[in-house]
């Protein structure tokens, strides 16, 4: 059994890691594996790229978080914005963002 409990997590870890390998491969992901900025407004939010642009409204985001290194918005159960904090020259703005993403998204229901 102590071998089970080493070998299936590194199964496990190889696995997920070869998933992803594929999936980066599959295509060009230009709107992935590009630069993304994110607008909030009192509505919706948006995330614009060099070739896209898409925008969800408040009401449908289901929450916002964060942590010390990420705001978290969250635009369905399995999908969210990470906003990195290292994305803002202070803390303090960091925080400012987080607090209007917030408020507009609580603004909402």
């Amino acid at each position: 059994a102590i071998p089970w409990i080493i070998f299936i997590p590194a199964l496990f870890k190889f696995s997920i890691k070869r998933t992803t390998k594929k999936m980066v491969s599959e295509g060009k992901n230009k709107n992935i594996l590009t630069k993304h900025i994110l607008e909030l407004t009192p509505s919706e939010v948006i995330e614009k790229t060099e070739n896209s642009m898409y925008s969800t409204k408040w009401v449908t985001v289901e929450r916002v978080v964060h942590n010390n290194d990420f705001i978290f918005i969250y635009v369905n159960a399995l999908s969210a914005h990470l906003i990195p904090s290292r994305a803002f020259k202070r803390a303090d703005d960091f925080i400012s963002f987080y607090n209007m993403a917030l408020g507009y998204k609580n603004s909402s229901v």
